[in-house]
């Protein structure tokens, strides 16, 4: 079993990774796919201490932190599902995989946001 973006990351780049090799996203989006064979890309390699040290720099140290926490396994992979629609259909958009993320509904005001 391989990870789809190692998966496509060594097709796209046309080289096998090391099996201790571990793509690093900057992104903070949990089944995030995205991969491209430029190398300023978001998706770059590094080691398991690396994920943990940039994990805590970057404070996603616990799926609570991204609105995950108490989910069923279920729920998770429904959440998953809804957010792979939400990126099929309205391409990259942060503050749509922002909402899907955090469980909000698409009628669900902001915090900014005032009514007419």
């Amino acid at each position: 079993m391989v990870r789809p973006q190692r998966f496509l990351f060594e097709h796209i780049t046309g080289r096998e990774l090391d099996p201790d090799t571990v793509l690093l996203h900057a992104c903070d989006v949990p089944i995030c796919v995205h991969v491209t064979a430029d190398p300023r890309s978001h998706l770059f390699e590094g080691d398991h201490t690396m994920n943990m040290r940039d994990r805590e720099q970057k404070g996603r140290a616990g799926r609570h932190l991204v609105g995950m926490r108490g989910l069923s396994r279920q729920q998770l992979a429904a959440r998953s599902r809804t957010l792979r629609d939400v990126v099929q259909t309205m391409g990259w958009n942060r503050e749509a995989i922002a909402a899907v993320i955090a469980g909000a509904g698409p009628d669900q005001p902001t915090l900014f946001d005032w009514p007419s």
